[in-house]
C-alpha cells in the first residue's frame, strides 16, 4: 500500500469524512448528554460511571477488533459496521426514560468503536513512518471538526427540540459514515498465520508504553464532569454547548500542528507537552476557576486531547511489526480503557464527596507519574529526509 500516493489520498479522504460525519452525530450528544442524564434523574457519580463504562467497553471492543483484524487479514468490516453500531446506539439513548434504561444503548454506541483500531492500523499502513504523523493529525483534525459543528448545531437545537429528538438527528450521519466506508474503502485481504496474542509476545519496552498509557489515562478524567462543575458554578444550561465548542475548536486547531510535530520532533515530545497541557489544566482548576472561567479548563483539556491522540497512535504502531498493528492499537486503547472506569468514577466520586479540588490534585497526581515513565519508553526517532505533504 505504501508508495502509492493517489490511493494514500484516496484513503485518507474517505476515512476523514467518515471521521467527520460520525463525530458530527457523536459530538451533537456530548454537550447535553450530561443535561440528560440529569433529567432522567442520574447524579454525577452515575454520570462518570457511564463515562467510564464506555470507555471501557470501548477498549474491549478494539482490543477484539484490533487482534482480529491482524488475524483475519480484514479491517473494512469492523469499520463500517462500527458506524452502524454507533447509529443505532444513538437511537436507544434516545428512547431511554431513566438511568438505567441508558446503559444498554452506551454499550451499543461504545461497542462501535470496533472501527479505530482497525481503520488507524489501515491508515499506519497506507503511510511511511516520516508520513504518518501528518495523517493521523489531519484525520484527528476532521475528527474534532466534525466534534465542533455536531455541538454547534445541538447549541442551535437545543432551545427548540426535545432532547431526544436531538439523539434521534444524531443517528443519521454515523449512518452516512458506514456507506461512506462501504463505497470508498476497499477491503485488503491478506493471510495471516496463526499468532498468539500479542499479550505473550510484548517486549520489556512494549510493557513499559502500556504502563504509561495506563498512568497517564487514571488522571485523564471525562471532559463531562468539566460541563457539569461549568453549570453548577453559574453557567446556564442552554450555554453548555458553547463550552464545550471550545473545547472541540481547540482540540481540532491542535491537531494537525500536532501532526507536523510528531514528524519533525518525534513521539515523545508532543506526549510530553499533551501531558503537561493537562496538569496545567489541574492547576487552573485548584486556583478556583468558575463560571464563565472554566471555558479555560475546556480550552486546555481540548488542547491536551488534540496533541495527546494523534502522538498516541503513532507511537503505538511503531512498537510491533506491521502484522501486528491492529493488536497493539487496541492493547493501547484497552490499557487506556481500563483506567478510564476507575479515573472517571474516582473524579466524580471525589467531585461530589471531597470537592473539585481533590479531583484536579489527583488527576494531576497520576498524570505527573506518567511523566516520570514516559522518558524510559523507547520511542525510535523519524527520519525526515523521505517525508512529503499528504
Amino acid at each position: 500500500m505504501m508508495g502509492d500516493e493517489k490511493k494514500q489520498k484516496r484513503i485518507l479522504r474517505a476515512f476523514s469524512v467518515a471521521s467527520f460525519l460520525n463525530d458530527l452525530g457523536s459530538d451533537m450528544l456530548y454537550p447535553v448528554m450530561p443535561l440528560y442524564l440529569a433529567a432522567l434523574g442520574a447524579g454525577t457519580a452515575f454520570i462518570g460511571f457511564l463515562d467510564g463504562l464506555g470507555v471501557a467497553v470501548v477498549s474491549l471492543a478494539q482490543l477484539a477488533s484490533g487482534y482480529l483484524s491482524d488475524r483475519l487479514g480484514r479491517r473494512k468490516v469492523f469499520v463500517w459496521s462500527g458506524y452502524l453500531a454507533g447509529a443505532l446506539g444513538k437511537l436507544g439513548f434516545g428512547l431511554a426514560r431513566t438511568p438505567a434504561h441508558t446503559v444498554g444503548p452506551r454499550v451499543v454506541d461504545r461497542l462501535g468503536k470496533v472501527r479505530g483500531a482497525p481503520r488507524d492500523a489501515m491508515l499506519s499502513e497506507a503511510f511511511a513512518k516520516e508520513e504518518r504523523g501528518r495523517a493521523f493529525g489531519v484525520l484527528r483534525a476532521m475528527d474534532h471538526s466534525g466534534a465542533f459543528t455536531g455541538a454547534l448545531l445541538t447549541w442551535l437545537l437545543v432551545n427548540t427540540l426535545p432532547l431526544s429528538w436531538i439523539f434521534y438527528i444524531a443517528a443519521v450521519p454515523c449512518a452516512a459514515a458506514a456507506l461512506v466506508i462501504l463505497a470508498a474503502i476497499p477491503e485488503s485481504r491478506t493471510k495471516r498465520e496463526p499468532k498468539k496474542i500479542l499479550f505473550r509476545r510484548l517486549d520489556r519496552n512494549s510493557r513499559l508504553f502500556l504502563l504509561f498509557v495506563f498512568t497517564a489515562s487514571l488522571g485523564l478524567f471525562s471532559f463531562s464532569l468539566l460541563l457539569i462543575f461549568a453549570q453548577k458554578t453559574g453557567v446556564p444550561a442552554g450555554m453548555i454547548p458553547l463550552l464545550y465548542l471550545a473545547m472541540t475548536v481547540t482540540a481540532a486547531l491542535a491537531s494537525y500542528p500536532a501532526g507536523r510535530l510528531l514528524d519533525r520532533l518525534g513521539r515523545r515530545p508532543v506526549l510530553l507537552l499533551a501531558l503537561v497541557t493537562f496538569i496545567l489544566l489541574c492547576l487552573a482548576g485548584l486556583s478556583g476557576l468558575s463560571g464563565w472561567w472554566s471555558a479555560i479548563l475546556l480550552a486546555l483539556y481540548g488542547l491536551s486531547v488534540g496533541l495527546f491522540e494523534p502522538a498516541l497512535s503513532c507511537a503505538a504502531v511503531e512498537l510491533v511489526p506491521e502484522e501486528l498493528r491492529g493488536t497493539i492499537l487496541g492493547t493501547t486503547r484497552l490499557a487506556a480503557g481500563l483506567a478510564a472506569l476507575p479515573a472517571s468514577w474516582l473524579a466524580g466520586w471525589l467531585w461530589e464527596a471531597v470537592g473539585a479540588w481533590a479531583a484536579f490534585l489527583v488527576a494531576g497526581a497520576f498524570v505527573s507519574v506518567a511523566l516520570i515513565i514516559l522518558p524510559f519508553v523507547k520511542i525510535t526517532a523519524v527520519k525526515r529526509e523521505k517525508a512529503r505533504r499528504v
